[in-house]
């Protein structure tokens, strides 16, 4: 090219490139193929190698376009050619380059963007890339982390009694592999993580590290713990109880019961579960019952109290103080009722009797009178 950037001489790589051939190059400024948002960049740089001693390199990158509309990176070197006001360039097409670029900031950005920990070590263990997640969950800063023997620095406790020799191994066979283990933050805390890792190749296949995406899950599993411990006192109390529970959904049917339950009314529990529940209470007293869950369903109250009757399995009535809750769910709508039922025929019995004896008692004065 000459100083104003006209071709003098062109090969034929240009036309496997850009599809223009070389003889239609010769001759016309090589500016007019520049995209134009590089145009103005590119004449500068032109303007400036042109002051250069003969001999000394300058470098450009910019884009290019071809015949079909489209546009390639360009890598360029000029030199200017001793005693002449020409250089001599070169032009590599970069484009691919650009774009894995291109996708590698992209997933970099997505990795730094991430609430989970991301981290790559190399097949020797040692920490490559430490995610800003990472530092969150573990404590450490990247640049103290990296470089170290992963789970040395994490204490990892793996799942089962294996050992990263077997999961590697796994990584292997499989490419993949997924997991809860234990590690120990930079402040001394056990942390319980849910672990991905997917084994790296090079182009040629052959393992060059492993990427692993953690997910802290400590505070989950403590909450399902202290759920399973409490639904299993729930469920002792249920069970063991000396008073009577049933459990029952919108639908009326019975969904459990505890074994006094059952047995005050001489069931045995399967034969209650499953049934309606309405066959249980005293149907005189259907429509207060109806009232009383109405009310429970709109939200005027979450529970009733009241004495009433069940019916025992003989078709005796049986005097219950019961007590009927509404379970909601988190949307405030009730999902089933629990009710408790205490037998008082005891009660009702002795107040029947000291009734019957104040009777005899004040008739026999009245006698006296």
């Amino acid at each position: 090219m000459d100083a104003e950037a006209r071709v003098i001489r062109a090969n034929r790589a240009w036309e496997r490139t850009l599809g223009h051939p070389p003889d239609e190059l010769c001759g016309t400024g090589i500016l007019r193929l520049v995209h134009p948002d590089d145009r103005e960049a590119t004449i500068a740089a032109v303007t400036a190698a042109a002051g250069l001693p003969a001999g000394e390199r300058a470098e450009l990158v910019n884009r290019m376009c071809d015949r079909a509309g489209g546009h390639h990176w360009m890598k360029w070197h000029t030199i200017p050619l001793p005693g002449r006001d020409l250089f001599a360039a070169t032009a590599r097409d970069i484009t691919d380059d650009i774009t894995r670029r291109r996708i590698i900031d992209e997933r970099a950005q997505l990795l730094d963007l991430t609430q989970d920990a991301v981290i790559v070590r190399g097949m020797d263990g040692r920490i490559r890339y430490w995610n800003p997640a990472a530092e969150h969950v573990y404590g450490w800063p990247a640049e103290v982390a990296t470089g170290h023997d992963l789970d040395r620095l994490l204490g990892t406790a793996w799942p089962g009694g294996t050992g990263r020799d077997e999961i590697t191994e796994l990584l292997h066979r499989d490419g993949r592999w997924e997991g809860e283990v234990e590690h120990c933050r930079a402040d001394g805390r056990r942390v319980t993580i849910l672990s991905r890792k997917a084994l790296q190749r090079d182009a040629a296949g052959e393992p060059i590290g492993i990427l692993a995406i953690n997910t802290d899950v400590t505070a989950r599993r403590d909450d399902e713990r202290a759920l399973a411990a409490s639904e299993q006192r729930i469920r002792s109390q249920f069970t063991h109880s000396s008073v009577g529970q049933m459990i029952r959904g919108l639908d009326d049917v019975i969904e459990d019961v505890n074994p006094a339950f059952a047995a005050m009314l001489g069931y045995t529990r399967d034969e209650l579960i499953g049934s309606p529940a309405a066959r249980l209470y005293d149907p005189a007293k259907t429509a207060a019952r109806t009232a009383a869950l109405a009310g429970m369903v709109a939200g005027v109250t979450d529970s009733v109290s009241a004495e009433g009757h069940l019916v025992r399995a003989d078709g005796s009535l049986l005097d219950v103080h019961m007590n009927i809750a509404a379970v909601r769910g988190a949307d405030g709508r009730p999902q089933r009722f629990a009710g408790v039922f205490q037998d008082i025929a005891a009660r009702k019995s002795a107040e029947a009797q000291r009734d019957a004896a104040m009777a005899t008692l004040a008739s026999q004065n009245t006698r006296l009178e």
